[in-house]
Formats: structure tokens, C-alpha cells, sequence
């Protein structure tokens, strides 16, 4: 099976929910982005990264217990799925490949 390198954002909400104990609703995502990166990132962009990477099986969610608090809406939570995970792993080994040998060029020194 050929490796599936992720977009940025994408691997960046795959990440949020790993950082997350792999189970997280989109305000904790949200938060957690803000949190790592200092952006605000709209939970839309957020729910919408989240369903297309379900579609294609690299996350799972689930309707937790209904709450009070929420109106009585249950909320949605996100786990990384085994192939979400190799997924990250073939993103972050394309991305360190890819930055072998630009230290000069990235300014950091060797």
C-alpha cells in the first residue's frame, strides 16, 4: 500500500487529537491548535478537515452521552484510526526527508 502523505492542516487536526489521548470534540481540537500554534482556526474548518479525513478512514467519531449543558445535543468525538497513525508517520517521515540537508538554506545552524 503506497503511503498517504497528508495535507498541512490535516495533519495538523490529526495531531490535535492524538495530543488530545486520541478523543476530542472540536472545541478541544480548536483549543489545542491554538494552544501549539498560537492561530484561531474555526471550528467549521476544523469539523469539515475532520469529515473529509473519516471519509477516508484515517479517523472515526462517535456521539458521546447527551448533556445538559449542551441543550441536550451530544457532542462528536474524534479518534485517529490505526491507518490515521501510519498516515502521520508517512507525513512526518516524507516532511524530515525533505528537509535533509537545508540547514543552511533554513538558516539554522549545523
Amino acid at each position: 500500500m503506497a503511503p498517504e502523505n497528508l495535507g498541512q492542516f490535516e495533519l495538523m487536526a490529526m495531531l490535535a487529537v492524538l495530543q488530545r489521548r486520541n478523543h476530542a470534540y472540536g472545541l478541544e481540537i480548536q483549543a489545542e491548535l491554538k494552544k501549539k500554534t498560537s492561530r484561531e482556526y474555526a471550528v467549521g474548518q476544523i469539523y469539515t478537515t475532520l469529515a473529509r479525513l473519516q471519509q477516508r478512514k484515517l479517523v472515526e467519531s462517535h456521539l458521546g452521552d447527551q448533556q445538559s449543558d449542551r441543550l441536550g445535543r451530544p457532542r462528536r468525538y474524534f479518534t485517529v484510526t490505526n491507518a490515521g497513525v501510519e498516515a502521520v508517520k508517512d507525513t512526518q517521515q516524507a516532511l524530515q526527508k525533505l528537509t535533509v540537508g537545508l540547514e543552511q538554506a533554513l538558516g539554522a545552524e549545523g
